[in-house]
């Protein structure tokens, strides 16, 4: 992960973190939909969902050709373990669970429903692109959708995607005033884009993004890291993996409103297509479907 997201992401959670408040093992990731899998816990089934807490003797059975379920542990000596549909019902053993199971989130629980509502079997249509000679669709930036776009400064590369308009594309992000250009990058085929690192200091940007028939320009706001809004309380409590707490802060950002749903982008961006998570999040983000905001 970009040592700058990273450590801006982990340091959101660095706050008073109990050592037993998380339990040590959890549905990480679900490739596939809910119904390809179940969990069989003390002889009842228990509806599977990302984040959920994994006890000692759960048993999981995948009963779908392709679909793939992840177990994720706290303990850095556990592996991220894959359960498939071509292997034998998985029973969670002591040692996948590492220590006795603490008091999960009710705020993760939460994010980890709203995340498994959005998991498919295949990526999703991310952004939308017409052929010449098709109606023509205007270029938009569902990013924007809530209050803007708003990231922290430092030096980083920009992820972005918006909807419409026909490749080749071009993107520029300038000052406000148009006269410093941070980038400019022509011959873009695709309505996703990431830039190389660039400097961004405290200020207002804007983001212009055309084809061959229009210019879109958007403001983008970049303030100082201790501009974010605080994590919820319950947030602050959790503990898991470096992605997981980086997934965690980006959807309670997300959720806030108010532009931070970029920066949110950011992170879940950063985080890459290896974690499903994140990408569920991304792919949510970029189509303007924001998490609403966490019960506090």
């Amino acid at each position: 992960m970009n040592r700058f997201i990273k450590q801006l992401a982990i340091g959101f959670f660095c706050i008073a973190i109990p050592i037993t408040s998380w339990s040590a093992a959890w549905i990480d990731g679900l490739e596939g939909s809910v119904g390809d899998f179940k969990l069989s816990r003390n002889g009842q089934l228990v509806a599977v969902k990302i984040f959920l807490m994994l006890e000692e003797g759960d048993c999981i059975d995948v009963v779908h050709s392709g679909s793939t379920l992840w177990i994720a542990s706290d303990n850095p000596s556990i592996p991220r373990k894959a359960v498939s549909y071509e292997n034998p019902p998985y029973c969670l053993k002591s040692e996948d669970i590492g220590r006795a199971r603490g008091l999960g989130s009710n705020l993760v629980a939460w994010i980890g429903g709203w995340l498994t509502d959005r998991v498919t079997t295949q990526a999703r249509a991310v952004v939308s692109t017409v052929a010449r000679g098709e109606e023509m669709q205007y270029i938009s930036l569902p990013l924007a959708s809530l209050g803007g776009l708003k990231m922290v400064a430092g030096r980083r590369p920009m992820y972005l995607a918006w909807e419409g308009g026909c490749p080749p594309y071009s993107v520029r992000v300038v000052t406000e005033d148009g006269h410093g250009v941070l980038m400019h990058q022509q011959g873009i085929q695709e309505s996703r884009f990431t830039s190389a690192p660039m400097f961004f200091r405290p200020g207002r940007y804007r983001i212009e993004i055309g084809d061959k028939d229009e210019n879109v320009k958007q403001a983008l706001e970049v303030v100082e890291s201790g501009a974010m809004p605080s994590p919820p309380s319950e947030l602050q409590a959790t503990k898991g993996s470096d992605d997981m707490q980086a997934l965690l802060k980006a959807a309670a950002l997300a959720s806030h409103g108010s532009g931070w749903a970029f920066e949110a982008y950011q992170i879940a961006s950063e985080l890459g297509d290896h974690y499903q998570p994140a990408r569920v999040l991304r792919e949510s983000i970029e189509q303007g479907d924001m998490p609403p905001r966490m019960p506090q």
